[in-house]
């Protein structure tokens, strides 16, 4: 999915040149500033369909979930979580003191605590404390997922379901989701991070079964590729504009051959820490 980000980037990167062809060369000649602003068009397109394709996915359909307080009969737990502490038909009270608005925030509340995080969980009228440390944290990012944590729908008898939640989605949840994806990129885009190795990072994230899922996942390469060019280096959109710029008030430009050497090497780097945190 990545190389389709990629492949749609330098397909919008290059319109510019192949609608305007012979004028596009002669506003270079005369180092006007719409060149500049052109070198960005391959950035702004991906960031730009990245969010239009997340208002979509995300306005489309409803949200529907259940609130902790009506996971009445307890909560069903993956071994990632069981390896925790976590037991079938816990119920989860709270997360450092704070109050849980729907069960499938609690592994993310978990994960955005800072430091040893207090869960507070009851079990037939008995209430303990379990405590879970940053190398838990690490764990929970690189196995936990959806079906991690599953409020038990029926009491035992089979009667009596349990109450879901179903609202129409706010255009406050699409900037949501973008400013998420937008941090899980950086994230995966970061090769400095300590704990690197131990988080599935693309492989991970690519287990998806579904065609939302897929599209969400294209989102997410779209704003890597965009997070890429922000990088001020020859070769990226942020790079080129800042030269573009520079040549149109010098009204001269840089050695042609030196430009495209830079680039190669600035592209070269970056796949490097891609491949790297593809593998991590």
């Amino acid at each position: 999915m990545l190389f389709v980000a990629i492949a749609f980037f330098m397909v919008m990167n290059l319109l510019p040149k192949w609608i305007l062809k012979r004028k596009y060369r002669d506003l270079e000649d005369d180092y006007n500033l719409a060149v500049p602003l052109m070198k960005l068009s391959g950035l702004t397109a991906v960031l730009l369909f990245a969010f239009l394709l997340t208002i979509w996915l995300i306005l489309s359909s409803k949200d529907t979930y259940v609130e902790n307080k009506n996971a009445v009969y307890g909560l069903m737990f993956d071994s990632s979580m069981e390896s925790l502490g976590f037991q079938d038909s816990m119920r989860v009270i709270d997360i450092n003191g704070k109050e849980i608005g729907r069960v499938s925030d609690i592994i993310k509340m978990i994960i955005l605590e800072s430091g040893a995080v207090n869960v507070t969980v009851e079990q037939n009228g008995i209430q303990q404390l379990l405590v879970i440390n940053d190398t838990d944290k690490q764990a929970l990012m690189k196995d936990a997922g959806p079906g991690s944590i599953v409020p038990i729908m029926h009491a035992s008898d089979g009667e009596d379901d349990i109450r879901l939640t179903i609202v129409n989605h706010r255009f406050s949840d699409v900037t949501t989701s973008f400013r998420a994806q937008w941090r899980q990129g950086m994230w995966l885009m970061n090769p400095f991070y300590a704990d690197n190795a131990d988080i599935g990072g693309f492989i991970t994230i690519s287990r998806i079964g579904n065609i939302r899922g897929y599209l969400l996942l294209f989102s997410l390469n779209l704003i890597i590729v965009g997070i890429i060019n922000l990088i001020p280096l020859p070769g990226l959109s942020t790079g080129n504009f800042l030269i573009s710029i520079v040549e149109t008030f010098r009204k001269k430009q840089f050695n042609r051959r030196i430009k495209k050497v830079a680039g190669l090497i600035s592209i070269l780097f970056v796949a490097v820490v891609i491949v790297a945190t593809w593998l991590a």
